[in-house]
């Protein structure tokens, strides 16, 4: 994913209710950023043991059109087996990043290319993601909470 240059440019001047974030907000919210990237990288790549690194041990994926996955591993495996039998290529556009000591939240708008290795027919989505992040004592932001919705909205050209 490339950030639009908006997102670079605003990483420097935050501000949460009225007032401007300190300098560890400032990283935070960056390290969320590259969090989120690096989930990606993990995913489309099908680095299931580095996915793993991406998720709270109880967190809970709300996926479209779904129940609800509880718990890393559940969530894991789940990609696990979409892995098998698809490829998927993700784009995301950061909307927001909000950080408040250890807790994030986490908006994009994403696009989703599903495709089959054997070179089928490819399908494409668009979604909006909301995700609850907890920062761990090792200092990695990990997804807690996380649902998407699909939404007729587009990727916005960059």
């Amino acid at each position: 994913m490339r950030l639009p240059l908006f997102i670079l440019v605003s990483v420097g001047s935050i501000s949460f209710f009225g007032e401007t974030a300190s300098a560890d907000a400032v990283q935070d919210r960056a390290a969320v950023i590259e969090s989120m990237l690096a989930w990606e990288g993990a995913v489309e790549s099908r680095n299931y043991e580095e996915l793993e690194k991406f998720y709270a041990e109880d967190a809970i994926y709300y996926p479209n059109d779904a129940l609800p996955i509880v718990g890393r591993q559940g969530i894991i495996d789940r990609n696990r087996l979409r892995g098998s039998e698809s490829i998927v290529d993700i784009t995301q556009q950061v909307d927001d990043v909000q950080v408040h000591h250890d807790w994030a939240t986490y908006t994009c708008l994403a696009r989703i290319r599903v495709s089959r290795p054997d070179g089928g027919a490819a399908s494409e989505r668009h979604a909006r993601v909301l995700l609850v992040m907890k920062k761990g004592l090792d200092g990695q932001w990990r997804i807690f909470r996380d649902i998407d919705n699909t939404t007729p909205e587009r990727l916005r050209p960059e």
